[in-house]
C-alpha cells in the first residue's frame, strides 16, 4: 500500500478554504486504497472559524497528527501572527521523524501557508521522497505591481512576505515532482518566470464537488430573515470579498442602481477572512457608493461551512464574482454550479472564471470589459433571471456531464495519478 504525507496546516474543526481540496478527497484517497497521514496545526486562539461537524465527517481511517503551533501571544508582539511560521517548527520535527520511518512514498503540501513547501526540497535532500505542490493562490503575485492596483496592505510585512516568496517560490518548485494548480494562469505565469518550468510535471485540477457536503448541509438549521414582500428575491453571496472584486461589484451594483423596479434584496455572507476587530463591510461600502445600499446587508465574519451550503440552497439566486486578477478562479465555483439554485455570474472578459463557464456550459452570465461595459445589458440580465430563472441554471444533460467530471471521487483520482502516477 502506497502511503502519502500530507501537509494541511488548517484542518477541521477548523474551517478554512485551502483545507478542503483534501478534506474532500480524503474519504476517496482512502477507498482507492492509499494510506494516508495528514500533518495539521491544532487550533488555537489564532484559528479561523470553528465547525466540529467537519471534524465529525472525517473519515476513520485517516491518520491526523495535530501539531501545536508557536502561541500566538508569544509571536505576536514580533508583528508576527501568520500560521504557517508558527507551525513551521512543529511541522519540521514531526515531518521529519515521520519520513524517517521509511513509510511513505510521496509528501503532498495542500494550502496556502506557502512558508511551509520549501521543506519538501529539504525533505527531498534528506530522505530521498518526492514532493508534490498545490498551488491554490499565486506564491508570489504580481497583483500590487500592477497599473491601477490598489496599494499592498500590511507594510513592512508584506514586504517581509514577497521577499521571501521571490526567493523560495523558484528554488522549491524546481525539485518538486509535480505541480497541481486551480488556474491556467498561475501555470502560465510560472512557465513565463522560470525557463525551466515548461519541463515542469503539471495540471489544473479544480476542487470538485462533494455531494455529501449538500447531503450534510440539509440537517443544518439557520435563520432566515423573511422578506419584507413576497415579491422581493434574495441574492446570496458567500465568501471573501478583497479588492481585487470592488470593480465588479460596483459594476452590477450601477446596474442595480438604475433599474425602475428593484424587487431584489441581496446578502453577502463570510467575506472577511480578517478577525472580528479588523473586519470590513465592503458590500455595504461599494452599495453605498453605488447608491444600492437599502437593497444590501453584509455579515462579513465566517460562517460555518455547512451553513454556506444551506443558505445557497435556501436562496432564489446565487452571486458569482470574479476578480480583477483574470487568472482569480473562486474555489466555491463549482459547488455553486452544482446546487441547482440560479447563478448570477459576473466576471471579467478574458479571465479563467469566464473560461470556466464557457467549458460547463453555463448558459447565461454577465461579461465585463475592461471599461466596464457588461454583455449583456445588466438590466436585461436580471430582467430573464425573473421571468426564467432555470435559464441561469446548468441544463440537466450539462450538470450530467458536469458531475462526470468534478465530482470529488473523480478529481481525488486525478490527484493520485499526478501525485503517484497512477489511478
Amino acid at each position: 500500500m502506497k502511503r502519502l504525507l500530507v501537509v494541511s496546516p488548517h484542518f477541521p474543526p477548523v474551517n478554512a478554504p485551502d483545507m478542503q481540496r483534501v478534506r474532500m478527497a480524503l474519504p476517496h484517497y482512502l477507498a482507492a486504497g492509499y494510506g494516508v497521514t495528514v500533518l495539521a496545526a491544532e487550533p488555537d486562539e489564532g484559528a479561523q472559524a470553528i465547525e466540529p461537524e467537519l471534524a465529525a465527517a472525517l473519515p476513520p481511517g485517516a491518520e491526523i497528527i495535530r501539531l501545536t503551533p508557536l502561541p500566538l501571544r508569544w509571536t505576536r508582539c514580533i508583528g508576527l501572527s501568520t500560521l504557517g511560521l508558527r507551525f513551521l517548527p512543529a511541522l519540521w520535527r514531526e515531518g521529519s521523524r515521520q519520513l524517517a520511518t521509511g513509510q511513505f512514498d510521496a509528501v503532498f503540501f495542500s494550502n496556502t501557508q506557502f512558508i511551509t513547501m520549501p521543506l519538501g526540497r529539504i525533505w527531498l535532500a534528506r530522505f530521498g521522497l518526492p514532493y508534490v505542490i498545490d498551488l491554490q493562490d499565486p506564491w508570489l503575485s504580481d497583483f500590487y505591481d500592477r497599473p491601477g492596483a490598489p496599494p499592498p496592505p500590511g507594510g513592512w510585512k508584506y514586504r517581509l512576505s514577497h521577499a521571501l516568496s521571490w526567493a523560495l517560490e523558484g528554488w522549491t518548485l524546481r525539485r518538486a515532482a509535480a505541480v497541481m494548480s486551480v488556474s491556467h494562469g498561475y501555470l502560465d505565469t510560472l512557465r513565463k518566470r522560470y525557463p525551466w518550468f515548461g519541463d515542469k510535471k503539471a495540471e489544473v485540477i479544480p476542487f470538485g464537488v462533494s455531494l455529501a457536503d449538500f447531503d450534510a448541509s440539509e440537517k443544518i438549521s439557520f435563520r432566515i430573515e423573511p422578506a419584507p414582500d413576497a415579491a422581493i428575491k434574495t441574492i446570496v453571496y458567500t465568501g471573501r470579498l478583497g479588492p481585487d472584486m470592488r470593480g465588479l461589484l460596483a459594476v452590477f451594483f450601477r446596474g442595480l442602481a438604475g433599474l425602475k423596479q428593484r424587487n431584489v434584496r441581496m446578502e453577502f455572507w463570510g467575506t472577511s477572512y480578517a478577525d472580528k476587530a479588523r473586519q470590513k463591510t465592503v458590500a455595504c461600502e461599494v452599495a453605498d457608493e453605488c447608491g444600492v445600499k437599502d437593497l444590501v446587508k453584509e455579515h462579513p465574519g465566517r460562517i460555518a461551512y455547512l451553513e454556506t451550503f444551506a443558505r445557497l440552497r435556501a436562496a432564489d439566486a446565487i452571486l458569482l464574482l470574479g476578480s480583477d486578477d483574470r487568472d482569480y478562479s473562486p474555489s466555491k465555483v463549482y459547488p455553486v454550479l452544482a446546487s441547482g439554485r440560479p447563478v448570477l455570474a459576473v466576471v471579467p472578459v478574458g479571465s479563467i472564471l469566464e473560461s470556466v463557464l464557457v467549458a460547463e456550459e453555463f448558459p447565461n452570465f454577465l461579461r465585463v470589459a475592461a471599461d466596464g461595459t457588461t454583455t449583456p445589458v445588466i438590466a436585461d440580465f436580471l430582467a430573464r433571471w425573473e421571468n426564467e430563472p432555470e435559464a441561469f441554471t446548468l441544463a440537466p444533460v450539462a450538470r450530467t456531464r458536469f458531475l462526470a467530471r468534478h465530482e470529488a471521487g473523480v478529481v481525488a483520482q486525478r490527484h493520485l495519478k499526478l501525485i503517484f502516477g497512477t489511478s
